[in-house]
């Protein structure tokens, strides 16, 4: 008989150093947070945003504090501010920079001289290509998708990855940090993962109910909006 045994990757790969983890806050601008307001309240923003049901006022919303944008162009973006901050910061630096907007990761490509990008709408030889420029150094940044490129990638000439907004199950997002681990001890490197949050938003619940982790698909199922808030005050209670 063949018995097969289970092991961790980091009682296999003990060399492997942990994860950083660090959140940045953010606040919304005046701008933003009239349009979240209004579309919380009122489900719509002027003649600009309608959300005609709760999984689209979430949507909504959560597009508010990740990429306004794309919904309202004239409102600026933080989160897209910090990015541009950090790239300046680090230019020698590679980085991952994960959403789960595919549209708005198009508009920052062409912000983001040089930036290659992974999602679902590329084919298997551009994938391809964008991962091996990446782990050449020709290429500093990759804008991704978090579930086109949550598996299957070895993008480890990173160190850091940057997460714009989450996906509602925690695994999937887990799947995405793994990326930049390294694949061998010639490889080895830090390892950081960033999450931007904006404060007192969805985005802020989201991120609470995922570091306990809470798949929010359940949640939203249970309850939409008003049983995210419920769980979401648990936790700070606790």
């Amino acid at each position: 008989a063949v018995i097969s045994t289970n092991r961790k990757r980091s009682e296999v790969m003990q060399w492997l150093p942990k994860k950083q983890y660090q959140t940045i806050k953010l606040e919304m601008n005046n701008k933003q947070k009239k349009a979240y307001e209004s579309v919380r309240d009122t489900f719509e923003y002027e003649d600009l945003i309608d959300a005609p049901s709760v999984l689209a006022q979430l949507t909504r919303l959560r597009q508010l504090t990740t990429c306004p944008s794309i919904l309202v162009p004239e409102i600026k973006n933080e989160k897209e501010k910090v990015i541009m901050e950090w790239l300046e910061d680090n230019p020698n630096e590679s980085v991952i920079i994960f959403s789960t907007f595919s549209s708005y990761l198009k508009q920052l490509q062409k912000k983001i001289k040089g930036s290659r990008l992974i999602t679902g709408e590329i084919n298997q030889k551009q994938r391809d290509e964008a991962v091996k420029a990446f782990q050449a150094g020709k290429v500093r940044v990759i804008l991704a998708n978090i579930k086109a490129a949550g598996t299957g990638l070895t993008l480890d000439k990173a160190e850091t990855v940057i997460f714009l907004d989450k996906e509602y199950n925690p695994s999937d997002n887990e799947q995405a940090e793994d990326r930049i681990v390294p694949t061998s001890k010639e490889r080895n490197h830090n390892m950081y993962v960033i999450s931007l949050v904006m404060k007192d938003t969805v985005d802020e619940m989201i991120h609470a109910l995922l570091e306990q982790k809470v798949d929010i698909t359940k949640v939203i199922n249970n309850g939409g909006i008003e049983a995210l808030e419920r769980m979401w005050r648990n936790v700070g209670e606790n």
